[in-house]
């Protein structure tokens, strides 16, 4: 009677045990296959950006362009291999976020091998007490043939259930092992390509710092470089009449609130203030549209109030830019920057938030920020809205 009890409770448990290990979760799903995916499509385009660029720039090189114009194909081929770092970064943080998690996973399973081991000692230690238990045994202890035949079958669920965790765990554990490895890997042929894109993006500034230089020097054909400034020129006016264009029509929205921050933290010399000059590169009598903010290559570009990216992009004359609308026909316009902005159209961004770095891309003569407020697209005196802070 007790080896008949013994068997049922021992069947229970075993039973209770497959069904929570079945409910519960086996494998976490970590591998965030689309996401990984995207990024994988995200890099093989900026790799096909950069292969087509460095075509340019080769043809630039063979056809004798001035240096303004290889500068200008130079800032957007640095602009793509920081796009790319970008990319490299955010492989890793997701390869880093699995492996956490997979690690987290073969804890979990080690303990539920460990709980089931305890069971199986517990089962060996009373059969053990019990003494072997043969079917001879369980043919006398049933009181019918029906019972004889529960008393195999419990036997037979056991053996079963056994075999089965077994097989389960073993696997489980073999494959998240397998699925660590693979992400360690991967890892580090991330960090490797990571490596070669700082190297690669170093090698490009020392080529854009030379470009810089040989603008000042020209080559000895004026006419080309004042055909090529004309150019630039227009370029820039193009772009503004554009810009104006595409803000007036939101200027119906309604405004976000709030008064706007100064955009470059700890710099607040003002070099260039807004109103007619003569333009530092071009030589040409005209508006300055905003003001120019003094700052250090690299410093952070704050968004000077909350709202919506309305354009960002490079161009020639501006080089890396942003504008962001602020509703009710307000609007700020950041140019020069060093890299592609941070947020890209269509994004939402916050006060205080960052946008970008400082630079000196498109026709600059220095690190700077090219800072705009404009009212129904037109340019306003910045300084109404701001305060160096």
């Amino acid at each position: 009677m007790r080896n008949k009890k013994g068997m049922r409770v021992m069947a229970l448990i075993i039973a209770l045990l497959m069904l929570l290990s079945v409910a519960g979760p086996i494998l976490l799903q970590v591998l965030a296959a689309d996401e990984i995916t995207e990024l994988q499509n995200k890099l093989d385009n900026l790799t096909k950006q950069q292969k087509e660029l460095q075509k340019k720039i080769n043809s630039s090189t063979a056809n004798r362009k001035s240096e303004l114009q290889k500068k200008n194909e130079l800032e957007q081929e640095i602009n793509n291999f920081n796009d790319k770092i970008g990319v490299y970064d955010e492989l890793i943080t997701q390869y880093d976020e699995q492996i956490a998690a997979k690690e987290a996973e073969s804890v979990d399973i080690q303990s539920r091998v460990d709980s089931q081991t305890e069971i199986y000692l517990a089962r060996i230690r009373e059969t053990y007490e019990r003494g072997t238990l043969s079917y001879l045994d369980v043919l006398f202890s049933s009181g019918s043939l029906r019972d004889f035949l529960t008393h195999m079958d419990y036997a037979a669920e056991i053996a079963r259930y056994d075999e089965q965790l077994i097989t389960a765990m073993r696997d489980d554990k073999q494959a998240v092992l397998d699925a660590k490895a693979e992400i360690e890997l991967a890892r580090t042929e991330q960090a490797t390509l990571k490596e070669e894109a700082e190297s690669d993006r170093s090698a490009l500034k020392k080529r854009q710092d030379q470009a810089d230089a040989n603008i000042k020097a020209y080559d000895g054909d004026i006419a080309r470089q004042k055909e090529l400034l004309e150019e630039a020129e227009a370029e820039e006016e193009r772009f503004l009449a554009e810009l104006k264009k595409l803000l007036a029509a939101r200027a119906n929205s309604e405004y976000i609130g709030g008064d706007m921050i100064w955009p470059t933290p700890g710099y607040k010399t003002v070099t260039s203030p807004f109103g007619m000059r003569t333009h530092p590169v071009t030589g040409v009598y005209k508006l300055h549209t905003g003001i120019d903010i003094g700052a250090a290559g690299g410093s952070k570009i704050l968004a000077a109030n909350a709202g919506t990216v309305v354009s960002a992009g490079y161009n020639s004359a501006w080089g890396n830019y942003i504008a962001v609308d602020h509703g009710g026909g307000l609007s700020t316009f950041y140019a020069h920057m060093k890299y592609s902005a941070s947020v890209g159209v269509g994004a939402t961004v916050a006060r205080g938030e960052q946008i970008g770095v400082v630079g000196t891309t498109g026709l600059s003569t220095g690190n700077h920020l090219h800072f705009e407020v404009r009212v129904r697209g037109d340019s306003v005196q910045p300084l109404d809205y701001v305060t160096p802070s």
